[in-house]
């Protein structure tokens, strides 16, 4: 076995850009309705003991911003506002999702409405997808 040297370790989780993780925090401090009511039903484990990340920033490949994700499950959850019906919005999604899914994270995304209208049936697909082999 060869022995580790200290640049190994340093270069294997290579440090975030810092303006990627202020707007993250950003991101954080100021939810939309849809993301704070999806958060209060992911935080702390309290959907099937998964634990989420929200606003969580990932480096490789175009410097993304995933809404919630569960690195255990490589599951990325977006919650889309109207915006993202605009054609050229849903071109870069469409893009960002291959990505992301080259990267093995697999992505499933809302409506915001859907996020505030029907949440427990958000709940049950995010949970199925989470427990998908």
């Amino acid at each position: 076995m060869g022995e580790i040297k200290g640049d190994e370790i340093m270069n294997k989780h290579k440090p975030f850009p810092q303006n990627l993780k202020l707007k993250a925090r950003e991101n954080r401090k100021a939810p939309t309705k849809a993301e704070a009511i999806l958060w209060e039903s992911l935080r702390g484990h309290r959907l099937g003991g998964y634990k989420f990340r929200r606003q969580h920033p990932i480096p490789q490949k175009g410097h993304f911003i995933l809404d919630f994700y569960c690195e255990e499950q490589k599951l990325a959850v977006e919650a889309d506002g109207n915006y993202h019906l605009n054609e050229k919005q849903a071109d870069l999604d469409s893009s960002r999702t291959e990505i992301l899914n080259e990267l093995e994270i697999r992505v499933i995304r809302f409506s915001n409405e859907a996020i505030i209208h029907r949440t427990d049936e958000v709940l049950n697909t995010i949970l199925d997808a989470l427990q998908e082999d």
